[in-house]
């Protein structure tokens, strides 16, 4: 579901295999004013990734096909994505899960349920980077 803001304003891939989190996170983020585009799973994520630049990937880490702990090892392995910022979520909030996801290689690793502005404050600094 993409959906034009500015044609400066940063690009953001949602990728969750829950549709009512896509559809949250959709609304947050296109209300903060970012372009967005969404994937039900790391596959189609990274299609996506491979067709058109992004400005930024934020991540659900268990889903089908091909999660998102996998998803940022393919990011960080490919020459020209290997840069891209990628925000992880999960419900997963154990020291080990976070770890594993950071170390993986994800530059945020937010655990759910978070509060929008949290998100926001994430995507908004990487960005700014």
């Amino acid at each position: 579901m993409p959906e034009a803001t500015t044609p400066d304003a940063p690009r953001v891939l949602v990728v969750d295999d829950d549709e009512k989190i896509r559809r949250i996170l959709h609304a947050n983020l296109s209300n903060a004013g970012y372009t967005i585009e969404t994937a039900t799973n790391g596959a189609e994520a990274m299609r996506l990734l491979m067709q058109a630049p992004f400005d930024l990937v934020v991540a659900d880490v268990e889903m089908p096909e091909l999660d998102g702990l996998a998803l940022v090892a393919l990011v960080r392995a490919d020459k020209v994505l290997q840069n891209l910022p990628v925000v992880l979520l999960s419900a997963h909030d154990s020291d080990d899960d976070m770890m594993k996801g950071l170390l993986q290689g994800a530059d945020i690793y937010l655990t759910k349920p978070f509060h929008p502005t949290e998100l926001l404050t994430a995507v908004s600094r990487l960005l700014s980077e």
